[in-house]
């Protein structure tokens, strides 16, 4: 939005009591402790006079929601990412029925994909309007250099069931490399054989090498969303994906992927083994990925708020969703113009 010319003030948690900086358009407020600090948010709404104030939901005291709705109770736009840290919803880790009334009382809710868009929809009563999170393509090149291992990318934890990547994989005496870390790597290290590697976290050159070079991604758990198989078929690669959640959206069968229906090993190898009978075109599969470029999400974003705005300032954000658009790819485009 600052690059279409919009103000724009973002006030976070920082480490110190109160700092401001601008960045590329954007005055950046920075609180110390700031669901403590509170009046420092409303302070800021007041003084900066919005046209509006968008919400993130990871705020699992739900008080800067309140204290947005505050300021400007007719100007709240409610970003919706985790369930989690939603007000509502049996998946929340703390209910609110107050807080959930104002999330009904939005301008708009903006959630992060069909799946998440259901959920509002059957446990809040609103419809969310969807605008999928953005990758950025440009970070990613395809190689023509195919190896032969199969690529886990994604921080150990549990949900994320890597171990039925690590049971597939020696079941089919296939190589799995493994990059990220967290708390489950230490119960996986024991699962995995001498075909499997633990390569930690590492920096994007590396991410990028494996991901260019791999047969596959290997997607077994059950994202909200899931931004890594997108960002794999911007590498020029497809992906093996468990049959649930946003992978629904992200992956299109046998264009950029396959899936497997049942969250275990012998599901997953089934998968692998209809995978390694097909043929994947990578022009396909980096196409696919530029439809959720970073740059189709601002145009997403300024549509979406042209669409919500206040007259006073609705033509100017359409303007610059039309000016943006101008530098989306044309293949890109038709998708773009069933949006809103």
């Amino acid at each position: 939005m600052a690059s279409s010319g919009h103000e724009c003030l973002v006030v976070c948690a920082g480490d110190q009591t109160e700092t401001a900086t601008t960045r590329n358009g954007v005055t950046v407020i920075s609180v110390k402790d700031l669901v403590r600090n509170r009046a420092a948010l409303t302070e800021q709404i007041r003084c900066f006079g919005p046209d509006f104030v968008l919400v993130s939901s990871e705020d699992l005291s739900h008080v800067l929601l309140r204290e947005a709705y505050s300021a400007a109770p007719d100007r709240i736009v409610y970003l919706a990412h985790t369930p989690q840290f939603y007000p509502f919803g049996p998946a929340s880790w703390n209910p609110d029925p107050q807080a959930a009334s104002i999330v009904r009382s939005a301008r708009a809710i903006v959630a992060i994909g069909a799946h998440m868009q259901g959920y509002i929809r059957e446990h809040v009563g609103c419809e969310a309007v969807v605008i999928h999170p953005p990758i950025d393509v440009d970070r990613f090149q395809p190689s023509d250099d195919i190896e032969d291992y199969y690529l886990v990318l994604a921080r150990l934890a549990p949900y994320k069931r890597i171990d039925l990547a690590i049971e597939a994989c020696k079941r089919m005496n296939r190589r799995l490399i493994i990059i990220g870390d967290g708390p489950d790597r230490e119960r996986l290290e024991k699962l995995a054989d001498d075909r499997i590697e633990f390569l930690g976290r590492q920096p994007d050159k590396i991410v990028n090498y494996y991901a260019a070079r791999c047969q596959a991604l290997l997607f077994s758990g059950e994202e909200d969303f899931g931004m890594v198989p997108l960002e794999v078929n911007a590498a020029g690669r497809p992906v093996i994906a468990y049959r649930g959640g946003g992978a629904l959206e992200t992956v299109v069968e046998n264009i950029t992927g396959v899936f497997f229906d049942q969250q275990n090993g012998h599901s997953l190898a089934e998968a692998i083994e209809k995978f390694e009978g097909l043929n994947w075109r990578q022009e396909t599969l980096r196409q696919h990925a530029e439809k959720f470029d970073r740059n189709v999400f601002a145009f997403r974003v300024l549509q979406f708020l042209g669409s919500v705005a206040p007259a006073s300032c609705a033509d100017e954000l359409l303007t610059g969703a039309r000016l943006l658009s101008n530098n989306l790819s044309k293949r890109v485009w038709p998708r773009l113009a069933l949006a809103g």
